[in-house]
C-alpha cells in the first residue's frame, strides 16, 4: 500500500485482515478519539468548533494548517494505529520514490518484494485549464473563501481548507457554499441595478 492518509489507511486495514499487508509513507498523525466512542460524543463539539472557527484562514494557525493540509493531507480519523498493529500491517514511514525491476523502492533504498501494488497517493486539484492568470507559485487559485479578487465572477467552491480545516467536511461545507452563494447574489444585484 502506498500512501498513508485517509484511503491508504482505510484499504490497508481491510486487506490485512486477510493478506500480508505492507504501508508505506509518514503518518499524518490522527484525531486522538474514535468517531463513535464516548469521548467523541463529549470531545466532538470543541473539535468542530476548533475545525470551524480557530482553525481558519484569519489566524495563524489555521493558515499554517491549511498549508499542511492542502499539500499533505489531514489528520486520519477512523483508523489508528494499534488497528493496524492488531491486523499486523508492516509500517514503513519512508516514501516510495522509486521502481526497480518492478518493485517499489523506498526513500532509504530498500526493494520491496511485494506481489501486488495499491497506490493510495491522494489527488491533487488541477486549475491549469482555467487559462487566466489567478494562480499562485503551488498551482493553487489566489482567492478568499473562494472569491477570485483577481477575476471578478469567478468563484471557487469545494477548495481543500477553502475557508477554514472544516470546509473538508460536513461541518464546513455549507457555510462555504452559502458564503459564495451571497457573493454571487450580491454581485448579480449590483449588475442588476447597474443595467437599469
Amino acid at each position: 500500500m502506498v500512501g498513508a492518509s485517509h484511503s491508504g489507511l482505510d484499504i490497508a486495514y481491510e486487506l490485512a485482515e486477510s493478506r500480508e499487508t505492507i504501508l508505506c509513507g509518514p503518518s499524518r498523525g490522527n484525531i486522538p478519539f474514535r468517531p463513535e466512542s464516548r469521548r467523541a460524543r463529549v470531545l466532538m463539539p470543541a473539535a468542530v468548533f476548533a475545525f470551524r472557527h480557530v482553525l481558519t484562514r484569519r489566524t495563524p494557525l489555521g493558515r499554517r494548517e491549511m498549508n499542511e493540509v492542502r499539500f499533505h493531507g489531514g489528520p486520519a480519523f477512523r483508523i489508528k494505529q494499534n488497528d493496524l498493529d492488531r491486523r499486523g500491517v508492516v509500517r514503513n514511514q519512508f516514501r516510495v520514490t522509486g521502481v526497480i525491476d518492478g518493485r517499489p523502492q523506498l526513500g532509504d533504498g530498500t526493494i520491496l518484494q511485494v506481489s501486488s501494488v495499491v497506490w493510495c497517493t491522494g489527488f491533487r486539484q488541477v486549475f491549469d485549464w482555467i487559462g487566466l492568470p489567478i494562480l499562485d507559485q503551488h498551482g493553487w487559485p489566489v482567492e478568499y473563501r473562494g472569491v477570485v479578487g483577481a477575476a471578478p465572477g469567478l468563484y471557487f467552491c469545494g477548495l481543500s481548507f477553502q475557508y477554514a480545516f472544516s470546509s473538508m467536511v460536513f461541518p464546513g461545507v455549507s457555510r462555504d457554499a452559502d458564503y459564495v452563494a451571497r457573493q454571487i447574489a450580491a454581485r448579480s444585484a449590483t449588475a442588476d441595478r447597474s443595467a437599469a
